[in-house]
């Protein structure tokens, strides 16, 4: 058995917990009022209005399975319906309001007890990368808040290649960044579906990290067996190392 050469991770219940609400009204009146500062008016009903269709036009113009969108561009739309500025103006405070978005809609991060421990201990012996169904602007800066960034050789996120796991871009462009072969990489995560099923499809190893969520699979696809299966309500990070020091080593 070919002993995997990177070991690549999904971010959210893997990495990082984290409990977001981006509904109440009250964060859309800070944002608003932030904006104002700037010179941008916009009501804090029409912001949260405009964020909902936005988001729901760029999904609809998205032709990819499990398909994604860039915040960025999304902010930076709303900003140009508002106000006329050179491109890189806006994107400047499209790229500060979605950092700013994310903090206000935030209401618990966290990085799980262990995480560290395991990724000092497996980045001496293997590449490390990241493919996420996340925000390149969200994610990349609470890796960075966290201390675990530099971990990493290579990330991806869907943001940046406008489709989600279980979809194979996703994993096909980790791969590729890493110049590693599929059968030569090691995938873990959470999900059964996005992340199990995804990873295998195109021929990754995969440890299943099981909270007791209970995450879906479509009734006409076969049940993915992980060639690890960690269960996470009885097991702890320092199992999950052990599993993968073993696997590569």
């Amino acid at each position: 058995m070919n002993r995997p050469k990177a070991v690549i991770f999904d971010v959210y219940d893997t990495l990082l917990h984290i409990d977001i609400d981006e509904t109440n009204i009250e964060t859309y009146t800070f944002l608003s009022s932030w904006l104002s500062y700037h010179g941008f008016q916009i009501s804090p009903e029409n912001m949260l209005a405009q964020y909902k269709a936005l988001c729901h036009k760029e999904m609809i113009a998205n032709q990819e399975a499990y398909p994604d969108i860039d915040i960025g561009k999304v902010f930076s739309r709303m900003l140009t319906n508002i106000k006329k500025l050179d491109v890189n103006e806006t994107m400047y405070f499209a790229r500060k309001l979605s950092l700013l978005f994310r903090i206000a809609t935030t209401r618990h991060i966290e990085m799980y007890q262990g995480v560290f421990y395991m990724l000092d201990t497996v980045s001496s012996i293997a590449r490390l990368g990241i493919a996420s169904n996340s925000q390149s602007l969200f994610t990349l800066p609470e890796l960075r808040k966290f201390g675990v960034a530099h971990f990493f050789e290579s990330i991806v996120f869907s943001s940046d290649v406008q489709a989600c796991k279980p979809n194979p871009k996703i994993f096909q462009t980790i791969l590729n960044h890493m110049s590693v072969r599929p059968e030569d990489a090691l995938f873990i995560g959470d999900n059964i579906f996005t992340d199990v099923w995804g990873a295998k499809q195109v021929g990754m190893k995969v440890i299943w990290i099981d909270r007791g969520n209970k995450n879906r699979i479509p009734v006409e696809l076969e049940l993915p067996i992980p060639d690890v299966h960690i269960n996470l309500t009885v097991d702890s990070y320092y199992t999950l190392t052990d599993s993968i020091v073993a696997m590569v080593s």
